[in-house]
């Protein structure tokens, strides 16, 4: 996970190796950290790819704590 600082692969046609990942997706849009946080699964997938893509430094993410719970907004 994103929280747990996880290794992201790069996935290959021809790999073999099996990747494991210290958090769990536990419901629909739910996901559990290795330190039992809980969390929306697509905040976590998102924040994944923005640390992949190295576009914006992360690191002041992990402890500004703006995105552990998203809220909803409503446009129009």
């Amino acid at each position: 996970s994103f929280w747990d600082k996880d290794v992201i692969p790069v996935y290959k046609s021809d790999d073999t190796e099996e990747y494991h990942f210290s958090g769990k997706r536990i419901h629909r849009g739910q996901y559990r950290t290795a330190s039992g946080q809980v969390l929306n699964a697509d905040v976590n997938g998102a924040l994944n790819i923005l640390r992949k893509s190295s576009v914006v430094d992360v690191n002041i993410l992990y402890s500004r704590g703006e995105v552990d719970t998203p809220i909803r907004i409503r446009i129009a």
